[in-house]
This record gives C-alpha cells, sequence and structure tokens, in this order.
C-alpha cells in the first residue's frame, strides 16, 4: 500500500491540472503502464 502512496504522490492523478502537449501524452502513457502493471501483479 506504501508504494500506491508513493506512487500517487510522484504521479498525481488526471484532474491534476497539467499543461497539454505531446509531453502530458507521454505522461499519461507511463501512468497507464503502471496502473495496468499494479492491477496485474494485484
Amino acid at each position: 500500500v506504501a508504494h500506491c502512496d508513493d506512487l500517487l504522490l510522484i504521479f498525481p492523478p488526471y484532474e491534476y491540472p497539467v499543461p497539454p502537449g505531446e509531453k502530458t501524452l507521454q505522461v499519461q502513457n507511463l501512468l497507464l503502464n503502471i496502473w495496468s502493471s499494479m492491477a496485474e501483479n494485484g
């Protein structure tokens, strides 16, 4: 659980205001990859 909390601190939720751009898309893709891995690993 602590690991998930750390990830939330490092990567804020999508509701967090972020500047638009290709970099944002890359960050979102990274988040999806991390969350997918977390879901698969339980």
